[in-house]
């Protein structure tokens, strides 16, 4: 173990959110100092970006059939993964003419190292929990995670981004439902952000599949 007055720097630690290496330290006061003698009014970012420059975003499509991805690359350190699936079911008795949207969001480890084990949070009712994967996540991981799944709730249903009456096949009997399910990959930064924009990116992309209706009792059947 290393004596009380050596130079030895502690392995820092993700979870709290407060540490720093040394090496961060340095890089930091190198920025400061370099900024206060540049005459130009110029900020150093860690990035390199100025102050008024936002982060570069690059989106990957891809769609089949009843199905579609988008993954968003935000600045160097973030990445988001959203999917969208539907399904055809009986619609909800007090609303026969509009179709439903679940939506989930997964804060996985691989993301960041303060984020552990958890079910995915999801608006269906019971959709959470029940799984064999321990839960090891912490409070703020939960805060986030409820952040963003709320966040996504008032964009894509409250504030009307999606016409859940379109999602009707035949009244009182079916009804398309949406799955959004978004995954954190990298963690660097404006998570929130980058969650919305990949969840509104592949529902734009996605396309619902030609449904026809026939015999008797009405069966749906997708083409």
């Amino acid at each position: 173990m290393a004596s009380s007055n050596s130079s030895y720097v502690w392995i820092r630690n993700d979870s709290e959110l407060k540490s720093l290496s040394k090496n961060e330290r340095n890089f930091l006061r190198s920025c400061a100092l370099a900024t206060e003698g540049d005459k130009s009014g110029r900020v150093l970012r860690c990035d390199g970006r100025g102050p008024g420059d936002v982060r570069k975003v690059r989106l990957s499509l891809g769609r089949w059939h009843n199905g579609a991805e988008c993954t968003v690359q935000w600045g160097t350190g973030t990445r988001v993964t959203a999917l969208v699936t539907a399904s055809l079911l009986p619609p909800v008795p007090d609303r026969p003419s509009e179709g439903t949207v679940s939506v989930s969001v997964d804060l996985s480890p691989m993301a960041s190292t303060s984020f552990g084990h958890a079910q995915p949070l999801t608006t269906t009712p019971g959709g959470s929990g029940g799984g064999t994967i321990p839960i090891v996540s912490d409070e703020s991981q939960k805060l986030l995670s409820n952040r963003i799944l709320r966040c996504l709730e008032r964009n894509l249903l409250v504030g009307g981004a999606l016409d859940t009456e379109a999602l009707c096949v035949q009244s009182g009997s079916w009804v398309w439902k949406l799955n959004v399910h978004v995954t954190a990959l990298d963690n660097g930064g404006n998570l929130l952000d980058a969650t919305v924009l990949a969840a509104v990116a592949a529902l734009r992309h996605y396309r619902k599949p030609q449904v026809n209706l026939s015999g008797e009792r009405d069966n749906a059947e997708g083409g």
